[in-house]
């Protein structure tokens, strides 16, 4: 089968299609495990929250999400090289909906594996 208008199949294109970022998810339709998002803190610096699991639509709905808050903190917003070279942990997670991310006008700025870094969220 192949897509009209182009030669790809669905298969090819998919594979094809990188994320962009930053997003601003409008549901947990497009939240994968381990993107993560900035926390403007209050002295100015920058914390970070972690998409650690999307449960299915039918037990949450399609606002829902599991949400880690990692150790991370910085003068600017997280950056996926940021996350990647510091001994990156959880210290809190809890559910949470999409206005967690949007509540400051936020965005997904990136994607990290959790798996690779040994990072388990105890859900």
């Amino acid at each position: 089968m192949r897509i009209a208008g182009t030669s790809a199949s669905p298969g090819t294109l998919a594979a094809n299609m990188k994320e962009s970022y930053p997003f601003i998810p409008k549901s947990n339709s497009k939240l994968r495990k381990g993107h993560f998002w900035p926390l403007k803190m209050s002295n100015g610096m920058y914390g970070c929250g972690i998409v650690l699991d999307i449960p299915s639509k039918d037990s949450y709905g399609t606002k829902m999400f599991f949400a880690g808050l990692t150790n991370w903190c910085g003068k600017e917003k997280p950056t996926t090289e940021d996350l990647t070279s510091f001994p990156l942990s959880i210290l809190d997670q809890g559910k949470a909906y999409i206005n967690t991310i949007l509540n400051k006008g936020d965005a997904i700025l990136g994607k990290i594996d959790l798996d690779q870094l040994g990072l388990e969220p105890v859900l």
